[in-house]
């Protein structure tokens, strides 16, 4: 078992994705079909409504979820309005809510999401990114090269956790950022402040997350990859006398049995490569370290660790982010492993496009817990006395 920031013990962490689409696009007749639609428009999505928004949080929220990823990209709604729907129509649910670094001054995001913390009662998260697409970049005037976006992401935390914690004015004066008399007049629910999550997995990016984050969120690799990236960012941390969580993000295709659920996965595959008009992506090739990893070693298997597929990976430059693939008994084996390795919070996809896959991802929820609760107390009878 884990601990938060102020050293109570905390069970595994389940968070979900906030659809700010209500149906896949389109409607075609079948699940694979309709799989295939949604994640070769992955970046083609609907707009937003106050029903979309709502029953997608207390859906999540009823199911057991603990949070909400709120995602961030050019085009798409904005994340905050987003989030402020969400806290103040659940009474549990988290918002984990994504700011790409560069649209506004440390100072004033810090006051936000301490306003936005005051008023959810300590269930907001900032995940602050840099951005993994030039060109999505450019569509909301970020020039910077991605070398540079680090190095302002490093001035701008640094800034940003100055003005959530001062108590006297301050000046600052970097590369990026100046300020003069600065200091917040809103406060802190949580201790210390808002949580800070982080992305990233360039030699950069983990020492922006050493220095930085409370939560660091990994890709969907396989054991071995994700456990050589914890170790190092582990050892950056405590090189600066800190410790992080990790955060797993990987979608879950879950049938009654195994074999039903490769069949719809490597379905999903075999309508893109037939579809050329579903493939609408910007690029083919990502720019980001963990995507051209994930896309590399896509090139090479579709399947990593018995059920982690990347077979989605191939087709669509990782804009499709990797499934665990199987009944929910597999799929939670295979999730608890990372759990073991000492992953304490994951990401599933909430997506459910029949009732019988809405209750079978119910049970995967209630499969991880009973596991992770397991796994607990096996460590607790291993500890001394």
């Amino acid at each position: 078992m884990t601990c938060d920031r102020r050293g109570s013990p905390m069970p595994i962490e389940l968070r979900s994705r906030l659809q700010i689409a209500s149906a896949p696009i389109g409607d075609p007749a079948t699940v694979v079909q309709r799989r295939a639609t949604s994640s070769g428009n992955w970046s083609v999505r609907n707009s937003t409504n106050v029903e979309t928004v709502l029953t997608a949080a207390r859906e999540q929220e009823e199911i057991g979820y603990d949070g909400v990823l709120v995602a961030e990209r050019s085009g798409w709604p904005d994340v905050y309005a987003q989030s402020a729907w969400v806290l103040a129509n659940t009474r549990r649910l988290k918002t984990v809510s994504a700011h790409r670094i560069g649209r506004q001054s440390p100072t004033t995001v810090a006051r936000l999401a301490q306003t936005m913390d005051m008023l959810s009662g300590g269930r907001f998260i900032h995940h602050f990114i840099t951005g993994h697409n030039e060109v999505d970049q450019q569509r909301d005037g970020d020039f910077i090269d991605k070398s540079r976006r680090y190095a302002r992401a490093n001035e701008f935390l640094e800034l940003y956790v100055r003005e959530l914690t001062a108590t006297e004015p301050f000046d600052f004066e970097g590369e990026f950022y100046r300020v003069k008399g600065a200091m917040s007049g809103v406060g802190n629910h949580s201790t210390p402040y808002p949580e800070i999550s982080w992305a990233g997995s360039s030699p950069q990016a983990l020492e922006v997350a050493a220095a930085w984050a409370d939560t660091f969120s990994l890709p969907a690799t396989s054991v071995a990859d994700t456990l050589e990236v914890t170790s190092r960012v582990r050892a950056l941390a405590e090189s600066k006398a800190r410790t992080l969580r990790f955060w797993y993000n990987a979608n879950q295709i879950v049938a009654e049995t195994d074999e039903r659920a490769r069949g719809i996965a490597e379905g999903i595959v075999r309508e893109l490569e037939t579809r050329a008009d579903l493939l609408r992506l910007d690029i083919e090739r990502p720019e980001s370290v963990s995507r051209r990893k994930i896309y590399d070693r896509a090139r090479e298997g579709d399947w990593v660790d018995g059920s982690l597929f990347l077979g989605l990976a191939r087709v669509t430059g990782v804009e499709s982010v990797p499934a665990f693939v199987g009944s929910p008994q597999t799929v939670a084996n295979a999730m608890l492993e990372h759990y073991r390795n000492g992953v304490e919070i994951f990401g599933l996809d909430p997506t459910a496009y029949t009732q019988e896959e809405f209750e079978l991802k119910r049970e995967l929820l209630t499969l991880l817990r009973a596991g992770a609760a397991e796994i607990d107390a096996e460590r607790a009878a291993s500890v001394p006395a």
